[in-house]
């Protein structure tokens, strides 16, 4: 179902039904409740768990995954890396940033047979990185949602 969206999505706009480039990112969600994903996410020295998106340039979701925080987006990135493009074989490769480095790099060149961008920071503070807002954008839509579905009652 979503992927019959996504391809109606990109044909709309005069793209490729299917996607060929993908992005991949992780946000770390502090949690209360005792669920069985959840860990400490050292770096970020946040309790809970971890998602992990894989969306196309346009920023539509291919794949969600969510696992518990302490688990490193590397390791963790190859099986969702993995994952999306077994729905979407179409993919030629991905963008990830520095905190991707070395497995999932090794992972998706010499496994996958794929290509794999990896953004490098460009200041100290914040920036727009090119290609790299496009799954910032998404976490923020998915931010907004959550807290969208809090208010309701």
């Amino acid at each position: 179902m979503t992927q019959d969206l996504v391809e109606k999505s990109l044909l709309n706009m005069g793209r490729k039904a299917k996607p060929t480039y993908s992005i991949i990112d992780s946000q770390s969600i502090k949690t209360t409740s005792n669920a069985i994903e959840r860990g400490i996410d050292g770096g970020k020295k946040i309790k809970g768990r971890k998602r992990h998106i894989v969306t196309d340039t346009q920023g539509y979701l291919l794949h969600v995954k969510v696992h518990a925080a302490n688990i490193h987006d590397t390791v963790a990135g190859c099986d969702v890396f993995k994952e999306a493009l077994s729905k979407y074989p179409t993919l030629k490769g991905v963008c990830a940033d520095a905190g991707y480095r070395k497995t999932l790099e090794e992972f998706v060149s010499n496994i996958l047979g794929r290509t794999i961008a990896i953004s490098k920071r460009i200041t100290l503070g914040w920036s727009v990185i090119a290609q790299r807002w496009v799954v910032e954008r998404t976490f923020a839509w998915l931010n907004h949602f959550v807290d969208y579905q809090r208010t309701m009652k």
